[in-house]
This record gives structure tokens, sequence and C-alpha cells, in this order.
């Protein structure tokens, strides 16, 4: 199924497009909206810009609370490791 706002992919027996957040059940109310609507043509886009888009905007429907505390962990030495080369000073070997 496709999102009649987003043109996003979409699951079946989805409430809602998880892109944009329309609710489908509204919009199937109103299908002369729809119809009324000029469409302009999709310009061609890279195939990099399609990979990045999806990568970038996808929206995970549930979260792992493992790969959720394994990114925190990463996150906090990251920064850690960021603070001690920011706080050091120049003149020491």
């Amino acid at each position: 199924m496709h999102c009649p706002k987003c043109e996003w992919e979409q699951g079946g027996g989805r409430v809602e497009c998880d892109r944009c957040g329309i609710i489908f059940s509204k919009c199937v109310a109103l299908p002369q909206r729809a119809a009324a609507r000029i469409r302009h043509p999709v310009a061609h886009e890279s195939l990099w810009l399609t990979l990045t888009k999806d990568w970038l905007l996808t929206v995970e429907e549930s979260v792992n609370p493992f790969y959720l505390a394994g990114r925190l962990l990463l996150f906090a030495v990251l920064v850690l490791w960021a603070w001690k080369f920011i706080t050091t000073p120049l003149d020491t070997n």
C-alpha cells in the first residue's frame, strides 16, 4: 500500500503512515480531494540519493533495548574520548 500523501510504501494493515503520519481512514473519506490534486511528474533521482533517503528516513516500528543500550554506551565512550582530547594541553607529549 502506498501513502496517498507522500507515496511511501507501507506494510499491509497499517492505520497511519510511518513517514508523514497521515491517518488512512481520514484520507479514504475524501477521495475527490486526492483526484483534484494536480500531480507533478517525479524527477528521476539517482540511486545514491534514493538509498541515502531510505537509510536516513526509515522509521523502525520498535527498538530493541539491547541495541539502544549498546548505542548509548558507544555514544558515551565517544563523548568521553573526545572530551579527553579537547582538555589535553598542547605542550605535553
